[in-house]
């Protein structure tokens, strides 16, 4: 038998579950690969993904939500797990625990902090700093609206 990608291992006490494939689904119906039978799980609840050495999590438009270290997906919105997130399925939680590929880098890139203090607009250049004044014009450039005007306007 293949070796598993990594457990669930509830935070609460019990068995892991040993995650094997690259993709499951966790649920209530008894089709799904993780079963879990439990009035808040959803028959199709959530469905993880092993892709380039890690885990990916999709809520499946679940009733009761799935959560990725305490915040709610978005029905059908991905997102990338690292190993000892706690995941959230309904109203059990797991620690997710597996050792990334050797050469696996995740798809998601972390935004550098020093960038995190400056509005977006203002880097874009179409807002300026609160308090600054508006620079100057560096040259008094003149135009002519006629440089504008189609040839056959000019008549």
């Amino acid at each position: 038998m293949a070796s598993a990608n990594g457990r669930l291992v509830p935070t609460g006490g019990g068995d892991p579950v040993d995650l094997y494939g690259d993709t499951i689904i966790v649920g209530r119906r008894p089709t799904c690969d993780i079963r879990m039978e439990f009035p808040n799980i959803s028959g199709q609840h959530c469905r993880l993904s092993f892709r380039d050495g890690y885990w990916y999590l999709e809520d499946l438009e679940s009733q009761n939500g799935t959560k990725v270290g305490g915040t709610r997906l978005l029905p059908r919105a991905l997102k990338l797990t690292y190993p000892g997130d706690l995941i959230t399925i309904g109203k059990r939680e797991f620690k997710l625990e597996y050792v990334p590929s050797q050469s696996a880098s995740p798809v998601m890139s972390v935004p550098e902090l020093e960038d995190l203090t400056t509005p977006l607009m203002e880097k874009a250049g179409l807002e300026r700093a609160r308090g600054a004044k508006p620079k100057k014009a560096e040259n008094n450039l003149t135009f002519d609206p006629a440089d504008f005007l189609l040839e056959d306007e000019l008549d």
